[in-house]
């Protein structure tokens, strides 16, 4: 289990693969939901008409007919501060922004010891640059979805990952994280499968 939230960007800026892990967040306040969404709801005025047919009598016409065959999303919304320089962890040791966590190091795939503004746009470029989607989602862990808890890192993609300025040494960080299948994976997997 890990009390940080660890956010891992896979991205080519054109002279190769790096991957990017951003775990300086501050002050994290989370939300975890199940958007729920149903194969079969009240818009299906006909289908629901002849299922209706099919209850008992007396069964009230203004009760609705769901089936849930797994659709919505898992979604987790993170608001957090990003804040000047090094982030230590409950050793003293920099939390990473970045490609390295060197603080030392920076680039414009790395910021570990940045200001905020450094963190800020180097974040965004990996962003602008990288496109997750289910193809290459970025891989998120926080509490027992970890490499050291009972569930396994969430693939996901992000939705408006956006920095607002607090002061001139901090932002506060807000984006959703909505769960995704990696079918990077997946099509690699089916394809040894029918070798």
């Amino acid at each position: 289990m890990t009390e940080l939230f660890r956010l891992t960007i896979p991205a080519n800026f054109g002279s190769g693969s790096v991957e990017g892990v951003f775990e300086a967040f501050t002050n994290p306040t989370d939300t975890d939901e199940v958007r729920t969404g149903y194969l079969l709801d009240n818009s299906f005025d006909q289908a629901l008409a002849i299922l209706q047919g099919l209850l008992e009598d007396g069964e009230p016409d203004r009760k609705g007919i769901h089936l849930d065959l797994g659709g919505g999303q898992h979604a987790i919304d993170l608001r957090a501060d990003v804040t000047s320089d090094a982030t230590p962890d409950e050793n003293g040791d920099p939390l990473q922004w970045g490609s390295s966590s060197d603080p030392a190091q920076f680039s414009a795939t790395t910021a570990t010891g940045g200001t905020a503004l450094q963190k800020v746009q180097v974040f965004q470029h990996y962003v602008r640059v990288a496109g997750t989607d289910s193809l290459t989602p970025a891989t998120l862990e926080y509490g027992e979805y970890s490499s050291s808890g009972v569930l396994e890192p969430l693939d996901v993609v992000f939705e408006q990952p956006s920095f607002e300025r607090q002061s001139s040494d901090k932002y506060q960080f807000s984006a959703a994280f909505v769960e995704t299948v990696d079918l990077g994976r997946s099509l690699d997997g089916s394809k040894q499968t029918e070798a």
